[in-house]
């Protein structure tokens, strides 16, 4: 039985982290649509999903999340400060 269960734990486990990824992906989408929204000459919205930009450039998505980041906070204060 305790087979069964220590199975069920890695699939759960495995769920969770699936589920936790693509909540990340979705908010890297969501701060793009943001920047873009508040500085939508600068913003730049992603053509591709960041997968496809990731494969090409070789990023990890630390580095994908490092360069949303600083887009958002310098749209957000170039919208504070107009």
């Amino acid at each position: 039985m305790k087979i069964y269960q220590d199975e069920y734990n890695r699939k759960l486990e495995e769920r969770y982290k699936d589920l936790d990824w693509h909540a990340w992906t979705a908010g890297q989408y969501i701060i793009s649509a943001v920047q873009k929204a508040l500085d939508p000459q600068k913003a730049k919205y992603p053509k591709k999903p960041f997968m496809k930009n990731r494969e090409a450039e070789g990023s990890t998505e630390s580095e994908i999340a490092a360069i949303n980041f600083n887009n958002f906070v310098n749209a957000f204060n170039q919208s504070f400060n107009k």
